[in-house]
């Protein structure tokens, strides 16, 4: 017979053994890397709250989950050999040898580098929750226990191959792939894949300023954490991205001389939702006309947060909306409220922008001079005699003398 005292002995060190490990962590998660960007991320999902725990990116190096029955001493022991420069595959042989709790049955794990052109390495112990499994591929590892499936972590994979853009699109494809209700059968009761979950990425030179990192920590009822972490998501992407309508087109002046020469500086501010230069920086801004003046496709970098094209004029009468698209964080986005440049004719007075100095012209100046008419539209072209000031007495002489005595040109400095 076993003495008492041993039986106690034993049940006290299954308890603290028990107690010492965390809960059952992030059932189904994913760690990757891009290799030609150097950015390291992971992304995970658990029917408990703080899934986020399990992840551990060491900047431009590599990224380790680890999960089912999570253990902070075994973590920071991934962490050291990640540092250390260590492979996935050596990483996985050490911890299995050296548990923390000489327990390494019970543990889950995915280690991907940048090193060994993102080699990557899986785990699961033999005494993790069904459904448990891993799946591993150049650049990744996918994990999860407590699963309905495979097929969770299967369509994981599928969509984190198949979906285009950077990692972080990539990765909250894969974590949406798993929004099944009971993806974490604990959740079933509660028509939802998760409690919490995350999204992280981190780039070279982030330092202590994480690129992106989202946590939806803990959902009460059939609230889809994976759903928040989308809004939370697509929040952090408008930050990134110029705003239509907060982003500024200028054109000064907007009123230039129709000669081919004149010029007016188109000057291009970008910003985001909230009113700030977009976080991720401006990777170009180009710009376009409608009409017969000729613009620089491409704006130039003040280095204060702004862009500028020069305008030259046309050689006609018209109009020119001036448009411009910013592209930021891998969007293009065209902005609004264009400013629309005027090409004029020196002694267009009525504003008709026709060619020539005509009557009507002559009719328009007498009303507004002798019979309190409104103004001329475009005032720069009212200066006939070129004399600087405003229209007066003299500038109607000019314009006789030109159209019925065959006097000079119209001048307007």
């Amino acid at each position: 017979m076993i003495p008492r005292v041993a039986t106690v002995a034993a049940t006290l060190l299954l308890l603290l053994l028990v107690v010492t490990s965390a809960p059952v962590q992030a059932t189904f998660s994913i760690v990757a890397v891009d290799t030609i960007t150097g950015e390291v991320g992971g992304a995970g999902a658990s029917c408990i709250a703080g899934s986020q725990i399990i992840n551990d990116i060491i900047e431009s190096v590599g990224a380790v989950h680890t999960q089912a029955w999570y253990q902070s001493g075994n973590q920071n022991n991934a962490h050291d050999l990640l540092a250390e420069g260590q492979t996935p595959d050596s990483i996985l042989q050490w911890l299995y040898a050296n548990d923390i709790q000489d327990r390494p049955e019970w543990r889950q794990y995915g280690v991907v580098t940048l090193a060994g052109a993102g080699a990557s390495a899986g785990f699961t112990g033999v005494a993790t929750d069904p459904w448990r499994g891993h799946i591993t591929g150049p650049g990744y590892s996918i994990q999860g226990n407590i699963l309905l499936s495979q097929q969770i972590i299967d369509s994981m994979e599928y969509e984190f191959l198949n979906t285009e853009g950077p990692l972080e699109e990539k990765l909250m494809a894969a974590l949406e792939a798993a929004k099944v209700p009971g993806a974490d059968t604990r959740c079933l009761p509660n028509n939802k894949s998760a409690i919490s979950a995350f999204i992280r990425v981190v780039r070279p030179g982030d330092g202590g300023t994480t690129y992106l990192y989202e946590v939806i920590n803990n959902t009460s009822g059939t609230t889809e954490p994976i759903d928040l972490l989308r809004v939370a998501y697509d929040a952090w992407k408008l930050l990134k991205q110029a705003d239509a309508d907060s982003s500024t087109v200028q054109a000064t002046p907007l009123v230039i001389e129709a000669n081919g020469s004149d010029t007016a500086l188109v000057t291009v501010t970008p910003f985001n939702n909230e009113g700030n230069p977009p976080s991720d920086g401006v990777s170009s801004v180009s710009t376009a006309n409608s009409g017969s003046g000729s613009i620089q496709a491409g704006a130039q970098d003040n280095g204060d947060g702004s862009f500028s094209a020069v305008l030259t004029a046309s050689t006609t009468t018209g109009l020119d909306t001036i448009t411009a698209t910013v592209e930021a964080a891998g969007q293009f986005v065209a902005l609004n409220q264009p400013p629309v440049v005027t090409y004029y004719r020196c002694g267009d007075l009525d504003g008709s922008l026709t060619e020539t100095v005509d009557i009507a012209d002559l009719v328009y100046v007498v009303d507004y001079m002798f019979n309190a008419g409104p103004p001329p539209p475009i005032l720069e072209a009212s200066d006939i005699d070129g004399s600087g000031g405003p229209l007066d007495i003299a500038d109607l002489v000019y314009v006789v003398d030109y159209m019925f005595n065959g006097g000079p040109l119209p001048l307007c400095n």
